[in-house]
């Protein structure tokens, strides 16, 4: 199997137009298609959701254990 990986748009007739051209060898045989579509959201909303699962998640209960506080502000050096 041959994949070609191109872009493409999606008009007001719902007809997808893709953005390349197809060798004659491949004209009137079938083809099977992988649509990937841009998410909506932003890399900030991503990392607030991220964050925001994380933050809520039970396996991550441990780090509230004052046994884990091993270190400090004043630790370690800038860079």
């Amino acid at each position: 199997m041959q994949a070609i990986e191109t872009t493409g748009i999606i008009n007001n007739n719902n007809i997808l137009k893709i953005q390349h051209k197809i060798n004659k060898q491949f004209l009137n045989k079938s083809v099977r298609i992988l649509i990937l579509l841009e998410p909506e959201s932003t890399d900030e909303i991503d990392e607030k959701l991220w964050l925001k699962s994380i933050s809520q998640n039970n396996a991550f209960n441990f780090l509230n254990d004052s046994e884990e506080n091993i270190y400090s502000l004043t630790d370690g050096t800038p860079f």
